[in-house]
């Protein structure tokens, strides 16, 4: 990479939802943001004194969660924002809410490992999701991890953060 050749120690490390199995995912935000943690370690190790996060899609979800949660980075870039937990809440179909209660009243009932049946929408296509309700609840929830809206107060005000999103991209 054009980094990598300056200088800059650079990972582009496979998500679990990056391995063409998000429909069916058992990893919840939260083991997305360990996952970052063991990263951002390792690039401690090596001495790097400072980290960018670069998230893009879904994975600029989870750049904001992980900024939100450690506080922890020099910078933040969310790329074309793909995942919109409270807008597909309050704004879209009666089904999409009463997904997201099921989900919440398992979890709730202590039935989280039960697989809940939802859909879920990328670039305008629908998918349909299959996942225990924990984990549906941790990515679909308007208050949870990988809502916009939950976490971007959560970032340090000292962060630097480059919002890019384009029009039919």
């Amino acid at each position: 990479s054009t980094l990598g050749a300056a200088g800059h120690k650079v990972l582009q490390p496979l998500m679990p939802w990056g391995r063409g199995s998000w429909e069916q995912s058992d990893a919840m935000v939260e083991d997305c943001l360990a996952i970052l943690d063991g990263h951002a370690a390792a690039l401690r190790a090596q001495g790097a004194r400072g980290i960018v996060l670069v998230g893009q899609s879904q994975g600029a979800c989870v750049a904001l969660a992980y900024a939100a949660a450690r506080g922890t980075l020099a910078g933040l870039v969310l790329v074309s924002y793909g995942h919109n937990p409270l807008h597909r809440y309050y704004h879209t179909t009666e089904a999409a809410r009463a997904q997201v209660d099921h989900a919440r009243l398992r979890v709730a009932q202590g039935r989280g490992n039960e697989i809940v049946n939802g859909d879920d929408e990328n670039q305008t296509q629908h998918v349909s999701v299959h996942m225990p309700a924990r984990v549906f609840l941790s990515w679909f929830d308007p208050r949870g991890p990988a809502s916009f809206a939950a976490q971007a107060s959560g970032v340090p005000a000292n962060t630097p953060v480059l919002v890019v999103e384009g029009e039919r991209d």
